[in-house]
């Protein structure tokens, strides 16, 4: 009988975890995600890219534009959402509200782009692993 109480024990600690996922799996990995997605900006800047992969359209002297944009880009996590925001003059161009209208997308802003969702798969399965071993 010791067992089988041991054993509804252990299941039933199981089962709390398993409700507690949605909070705890934000909770512990909304930062980390949040890290992941500035990187992902910041590798794009550098490549001259969107969120999508599409290059920018070069600049009229032909140069790679927005060289510092990833300065003007913060990444957090809030509630259960990760927020990007891009501020000053790159937000302008962002938006393609610059002389000329060319847009060049610096953060996601529709749909999660590929090498995001699986940055954020990576982490979550991590952290989903930490909340279910009890670590």
């Amino acid at each position: 009988m010791a067992s089988n109480s041991a054993g509804f024990a252990r299941l039933q600690e199981q089962i709390d975890r398993i409700r507690s996922l949605p909070v705890e799996l934000v909770k512990r990995a909304g930062p980390e995600i949040a890290k992941e997605g500035l990187a992902e900006v910041t590798a794009n800047v550098a490549r001259a890219v969107g969120p999508d992969g599409t290059p920018w359209a070069k600049t009229q002297s032909g140069d790679a534009p927005l060289r510092n944009a990833a300065s003007h880009v913060t990444v957090k996590a809030e509630g259960t959402r990760i927020v990007f925001r891009v501020s000053g003059v790159d937000a302008k161009h962002h938006r393609g509200r610059v002389k000329g209208g060319e847009r060049r997308p610096i953060i996601p802003v529709k749909s999660i782009p590929q090498p995001l969702t699986i940055a954020i798969k990576r982490v979550l399965g991590k952290h989903f692993k930490n909340v279910m071993g009890g670590t």
